[in-house]
């Protein structure tokens, strides 16, 4: 517990840091343009430098951009009254970037109340209407964290459905170069039905554990995002007292720079090697190491992370409890009306299907089914199957009036 409780002091550092990088200040803004347009401005946001001098040169009109997203984010989270005025400029056409919403950058903005903003549904509208055949929304790095962002606003759209197969089957729960985007696949199946989805979200975690570097960091290059979205991914199924995420806390905290930032210490003199290296302030790598500390720091005695997957869990449970009101006109044709009512067959069918250990089933008229469930056991031996239905010899002996739903577990 003394690790975590030792976190306050370096993410207040942190974020005093943070602040005063973020909030809008003319004079400064101002220098750093005429050092950007000189080309001697700090690489903070990791952008070219043609996209640092237009970024900045809005920000002296509107203040903020969509590019300050992820800084904000974690201001947000301390009630920051910066948020108001980031929120303000948002409704100005020059606030957004192209291709936000593909990135994690997209789903904070949707957890700052912004994902119904005109231009940023204009942007996710862009990318689900170039979705292919099989699913796929983009390249995988985009795809993504659009998924996740669509599990958030539309879970039961069939663009959702279609991009959340198209994972599946491709396995981006098992991902090596884009290890990131494997732990955000895994937060979005949490996120959209833990329990019916919990052997890939275990598969993955594993996957995740295994990444690790020795030093307690993930990935090749060591990045703070891949950091953050491991710590997140694991922190919510095994919580935060175990070796894995202790090593990368300690990583995160011993790589804090004496002014509360994170960055790399790199030579801006190669030709002069005797020169002192310096600190690359990076706000990116600053926001997603304060984001990891505070996903492990209690402020009593829960954490972030488990508080959002109690949440998860709590409510995925009462959307299962809701009624579902289903037509129950018979599915095949009378002697006087043709009705072709299927959507209690299809539901029943849906119900079948999803039979992972048991099931279950009281019902006269279950004999529509019978192939099916035959099918259902060849495929899956290990399920456990029970029937209570009519004596053979009184099947099609009346219409079939009603059907009995099945019961699962």
């Amino acid at each position: 517990m003394t690790l975590y409780l030792d976190n306050f002091e370096q993410i207040q550092k942190g974020i005093q840091w943070l602040r005063e990088w973020v909030i809008f200040d003319e004079e400064k803004l101002k220098r750093r343009l005429d050092r950007s347009i000189e080309a001697k401005e700090e690489d903070s946001y990791s952008i070219s430098l043609e996209e640092r001098i237009h970024d900045l040169e809005i920000k002296l009109d509107i203040k903020y951009t969509s590019r300050d997203t992820l800084p904000i984010y974690v201001l947000s989270l301390f009630n920051d009254p910066i948020v108001k005025e980031f929120k303000n400029a948002s409704n100005s056409p020059e606030f957004w970037e192209s291709e936000l919403c593909v990135r994690p950058e997209g789903y904070l903005l949707h957890e700052m109340g912004l994902s119904s903003n005109v231009f940023f549904q204009e942007d996710m509208t862009l990318f689900k209407r170039s979705r292919s055949v099989e699913g796929r929304l983009s390249n995988d790095d985009y795809h993504i964290p659009l998924l996740r962002l669509l599990v958030a606003l539309e879970p039961e759209n069939s663009i959702t459905i279609s991009a959340l197969k198209y994972s599946l089957s491709n396995k981006h729960h098992l991902l090596d170069i884009l290890f990131g985007c494997s732990c955000i696949f895994i937060l979005a199946l949490m996120e959209l039905d833990y329990s019916n989805y919990i052997d890939i979200i275990e598969d993955g975690i594993k996957h995740i554990k295994g990444k690790q570097n020795q030093d307690g960091s993930w990935g090749k290059h060591k990045h703070y995002d891949d950091m953050h979205f491991a710590i997140k991914a694991i922190s919510r199924i095994n919580g935060i007292y175990n070796d894995y995420i202790k090593r990368s806390i300690e990583f995160i905290k011993t790589s804090q720079n004496p002014d509360g930032s994170w960055g790399e210490k790199v030579s801006i003199f190669p030709e002069e090697p005797e020169k002192e290296p310096i600190y690359v302030h990076s706000v990116d790598n600053t926001s997603y190491a304060l984001l990891s500390l505070l996903a492990v720091t209690p402020p009593l005695s829960i954490t972030q992370e488990q508080y959002q997957l109690e949440k998860i869990q709590y409510e995925q449970k009462i959307n299962r409890k809701k009624s579902d009101f289903i037509h129950t006109s018979p599915l095949y044709d009378t002697k006087d009306k043709i009705l072709h009512v299927t959507t209690l067959h299809d539901k029943i069918s849906e119900v079948l299907n999803n039979a992972k250990h048991t099931l279950l089933i009281m019902s006269p008229y279950i004999d529509m089914h019978y192939k099916e469930i035959t099918n259902l056991s060849a495929r899956n031996p290990l399920l456990d199957i029970r029937i209570i239905t009519r004596p053979k010899d009184e099947i099609g002996a009346s219409e079939r009036r009603y059907q009995s739903m099945p019961s699962i577990c």
